[in-house]
């Protein structure tokens, strides 16, 4: 795929993992299927055409905690508390 501002897509992914990981991508995430042998696959769509440069995936022990109404962080558990401290002022 060419890597261009001009070019723009949208997408789906489908990504399979353990089930102790957690997926984020860049689209909204459409669904969690448990599948056999203790692994998820998560689904996603972007429905707003975007440059594949800003195509993102994230998967590890993720966790979420929300900022304001609007923001929220996600990162490792050991490193939430820092994160959302050095992001609380956005809203």
């Amino acid at each position: 795929m060419q890597d261009t501002p001009a070019n723009k897509i949208t997408y789906e992914a489908h990504i399979s993992v353990s089930s102790e990981f957690v997926v984020k991508v860049s689209a909204n995430e459409t669904g969690i299927e448990n599948l056999p042998n203790n692994i998820n696959r998560y689904n996603f769509y972007n429905q707003i055409k975007m440059p594949s440069y800003l195509i993102a995936i994230a998967v590890g022990d993720l966790v979420y905690r929300p900022l304001g109404r609007r923001v929220g962080v996600y990162t490792e558990p050991s490193q939430i508390d820092a994160v959302a401290a050095e992001l609380d002022t956005l809203e």
